[in-house]
């Protein structure tokens, strides 16, 4: 991304005491003068401290010295000892990635879900945006120019966008197809149990364990629950980019997986914040029933104290841990508000308003850039009055729908950034994909 760079001149005449300036002029006695420019135009005021720009550098001459004062947004000048002694301030675009995005949407109304239209980039991804319900900011249509190079993966990462005052990332394509979590034939009829995290002495879904660290010691469990010594699987192989074991099925079943080339990198692994992830569910809801199932009521859902287990007996709910509605963590997957959201185009508003469970009908599916054609795995669990098994997931027609957790479909980590994590270059397009660093 070109730099660009305000370039502010003071030249001093006279002046021996120490000088400041705010954000709307400068204070200098009435021998002194001096030039603001925009790159090379010129402008008759600095950049106010809310214009999205930062100090960057001075240069002061006759051995000056310029200090810089970010929370009052102005500038000391020491050890003038001579006349015309001129300073140069450099201020440039503050690159960090949340106000990179923040800056596409210009002055928008967060108050609206309208689209954000900034036109097509010439490889043919389009830069357009909108906010949510909550004034989440986020990229929306069938492909907006979000491509992120991360984990040393060219354009191998898109921006969901800023959720949660978070820059939000998921992997573009998948890591594999394996279950969310599979169990013993004894415990809910061996399709697994639908709570992402730590819960007492449970310790978490299997696709968690894969994802996150912390379970290297991971043991594998047989068809009965025993566990098998010396064999290890989901045991932290994504998060250490190593090769094992990776659960599959139902009862326990597992085959070998591999991330010795798609695994995290110590320097991505630095860029990710720890945060808390929703975990709650639609209740008792019928999130088929108009109404009951659009993006908005997700988004609530997710954040409400429902959890994914409303069943209390059964062959299929006789597991016993107790849900969570919250999980501390560095690596999830999408939400169904996140994919519900991700809707743009001339259809957004016919599709957020309908439920996710018919998001596959009204051309939704084709403005929905999150949509990858395939069976995949999302965040959060479904409450259902027989089973306390099942996850939402988003099938090969585009519709949220609620299957058993002990299937294997496809897997796309998502995560959030630190706030100190910087755009150094590109424009989101997926030839010139955001390069995310921390200098």
């Amino acid at each position: 991304m070109k730099r660009i760079t305000i370039i502010l001149t003071l030249i001093i005449l006279l002046l021996f005491v120490c000088c400041s300036f705010e954000s709307d002029r400068i204070d200098l006695s009435d021998d002194s003068f001096y030039a603001f420019y925009m790159g090379e135009t010129p402008s008759n005021a600095p950049p106010a401290s809310t214009d999205g720009y930062i100090f960057d550098h001075a240069d002061c001459t006759n051995g000056a010295s310029l200090t810089w004062d970010n929370n009052t947004w102005s500038a000391t000048v020491n050890g003038l000892t001579t006349t015309r002694t001129k300073c140069t301030l450099y201020f440039a675009l503050d690159n960090h990635t949340n106000l990179v995005i923040a800056r596409l949407a210009g002055n928008a109304d967060p108050t609206s879900t309208a689209l954000i239209d900034n036109g097509t980039d010439a490889s043919g991804c389009t830069n357009t945006l909108a906010y949510d319900d909550f004034g989440n900011l986020r990229f929306v249509g069938a492909n907006p120019c979000n491509y992120v190079t991360f984990n040393g993966e060219t354009a191998g990462w898109r921006i969901i966008g800023i959720i949660d005052n978070r820059v939000k990332l998921i992997r573009n394509e998948f890591i594999g197809s394996y279950s969310w979590d599979t169990s013993a034939s004894e415990v809910n009829g061996g399709g697994g149990i639908n709570q992402w995290g730590e819960s007492g002495s449970y310790t978490g879904a299997d696709l968690m364990k894969l994802l996150n660290p912390g379970f290297n010691t991971n043991l594998a469990e047989d068809s009965s629950g025993n566990q098998i010594s010396g064999t290890y699987v989901n045991n932290s192989l994504y998060w250490n980019g190593q090769s094992g074991n990776c659960y599959n099925k139902y009862n326990n079943a597992y085959t070998t997986c591999d991330f010795t080339s798609t695994g995290l990198s110590s320097e991505a692994k630095s860029m990710i914040a720890s945060t808390t992830w929703h975990l709650g569910s639609q209740g008792s809801n019928d999130y088929t029933a108009s109404g009951l199932g659009t993006s908005k009521k997700f988004y609530e859902y997710e954040r409400s104290s429902n959890t994914g287990k409303i069943c209390t007996s059964g062959s299929f709910c006789d597991d016993k841990v107790a849900r969570t509605t919250e999980w501390e963590g560095y690596i999830g997957l999408m939400s169904p508000s996140d994919y519900g959201y991700a809707v743009g185009g001339s259809v957004r508003n016919t599709c957020l308003s309908k439920s996710l469970r018919n998001y596959n009908t009204d051309n939704c599916v084709s403005n929905d850039w999150l949509h990858k054609g395939t069976y995949e795995w999302m965040m959060s669990p479904h409450a259902d009055s027989t089973y306390a098994r099942d996850v939402f997931y988003v099938d090969n027609t585009g519709h949220v729908y609620s299957p058993t957790v002990g299937y294997a479909y496809a897997s796309r980590p998502a995560l959030n950034l630190i706030s100190g994590v910087k755009v150094s270059s590109g424009n989101g397009s997926s030839n010139n994909p955001y390069v995310l660093s921390l200098n």
